[in-house]
């Protein structure tokens, strides 16, 4: 164990812990690829429309929370909402992971800082600003945490199959949604953060942890640039969270394509021990985890995406053009004939009442 001044810097690379899920869950028939949804309204509006079959309680004080299989093109996913913040957020992941999930996608809204992200422009993080807890448990200290480069391919070959502009780069996570002050908002931009949410740092980091594929899409959502928090009414972009859950699914059983791990039970990896390759951690700037596989195919589509996406994504400024809508129509099985209800809820806490 690393001994610190600070506990949140005492890093323990036990590889088990008291409370392993692995101890506590049995794997059951579940998909091996999952999508991690923060949007409940866009999960309801799916039951409604009777597209959602639960196969599965998680459960917490909060009550139980439902895993859910759908099917796209045919083939059947994983669904879920991962609850909010790190600390929960991590937890699920962990007990997807013991039920037999392996490849995951999440989705969510996220906070800029640069209002030249309009809302509703699609983010992909290719790193996240440790400013949490959980990402500590799992990995030794560093500034940054990376997701899976198979992810990331799977995902901004997604959006170029499907014309979307997007912007990549660093997202920083915070568990103190309170405490988005001037100053650490600054500091982060400066070192090119360009969203604010509570969960990628440590979706990535128990993703390294236990050898399994995550990835995550965000949009971009309310404002905290300027002196002033403006909300830019990100509760009314149902169609927007919508579409962007429909390519989270996509690029979710895309990775089929780009990772060959099948039948491997994902246990703790030891922190630092790295595995070279184009794909892996080590390759992005990430420390731990194991080696996703990606066919040669695979990493020609991922380049592409990245040389033709970026420059259609990014204006002069290296930040996308503004545009109303950048997102596409979705292409699910079944395509909403109605709106859905007005969100309830964002995976970071709304402001108070007035705001």
């Amino acid at each position: 164990m690393i001994d610190a001044d600070y506990p949140i810097l005492e890093h323990d690379p036990s590889l088990e812990a008291l409370i392993e899920p692995s101890r506590l869950l049995s794997p059951i028939d579940i998909p091996p690829h999952c999508v991690l949804c923060f949007f409940q309204d866009v999960i309801a509006g799916l039951g409604e429309r009777g597209l959602l079959q639960p196969v599965y309680a998680l459960g917490s004080e909060m009550g139980p929370n439902p895993v859910y299989t759908l099917e796209l093109d045919g083939r059947p996913l994983a669904l879920v909402h991962p609850g909010v913040g790190a600390p929960l957020a991590g937890a699920f992941l962990e007990e997807l992971i013991a039920l037999g999930c392996r490849r995951f996608i999440a989705c969510g809204g996220a906070g800029v800082l640069n209002r030249d992200l309009v809302v509703g422009h699609v983010i992909v993080p290719t790193a996240a600003v440790r400013d949490e807890g959980t990402s500590y448990h799992y990995l030794p200290p560093s500034r940054e945490v990376s997701p899976s480069a198979a992810a990331v391919a799977a995902i901004e070959a997604t959006l170029a199959r499907r014309g979307v502009a997007y912007v990549a780069g660093k997202t920083w996570t915070t568990d103190g949604f309170y405490r988005e002050t001037a100053a650490r908002i600054a500091r982060r931009r400066a070192e090119g953060c360009l969203t604010v949410e509570m969960e990628a740092a440590a979706f990535f980091a128990v993703a390294q942890f236990r050898g399994v594929t995550f990835g995550q899409l965000l949009y971009g959502g309310d404002d905290v640039s300027g002196e002033a928090w403006d909300s830019r009414h990100w509760q009314s972009r149902v169609s927007i969270r919508e579409r962007l859950f429909w390519l989270a699914a996509e690029a979710c059983l895309h990775l089929s394509m780009l990772v060959r791990r099948p039948g491997v039970v994902p246990g703790p990896r030891p922190a630092g021990r790295l595995r070279g390759g184009a794909d892996s951690p080590a390759a992005r700037g990430g420390g731990g985890g194991g080696r996703p596989r990606r066919r040669g195919r695979g990493r020609g589509l991922a380049r592409a995406a990245r040389s033709l996406q970026r420059r259609a994504a990014r204006g002069p400024s290296g930040l996308p053009p503004s545009q109303p809508s950048p997102l596409p129509p979705p292409s699910p099985p079944a395509p909403p004939s109605s709106p859905l209800p007005a969100a309830a809820s964002r995976h970071r806490p709304p402001p108070a009442a007035g705001q």
